[in-house]
């Protein structure tokens, strides 16, 4: 596999702890699988991780998808 314009992929995750472990384990396992490439972490700030509130109320469907989804 080439690589892809010498730039790493970027990987979009919540900044959790646990979002960013996931993303950790499966950047290791692209890595493995794509050694040609670099991956980098790209941390991303969602609605529900900047209003702590709004998570609570169960209208705001995907608030803490809807960014990486975008």
């Amino acid at each position: 596999m080439t690589n892809l314009n010498d730039r790493p992929i970027k990987v979009g995750t919540r900044g959790s702890n646990l979002a960013l472990t996931q993303t950790g384990h499966v950047i290791q396992a692209l890595s493995q699988a794509n050694q040609n490439n670099d991956f980098e972490i790209v941390t991303i700030k969602t609605t529900g991780d900047q209003d702590q509130w709004k998570q609570q109320t169960p209208l705001n469907v995907g608030v803490f998808v809807r960014e990486l989804e975008a």
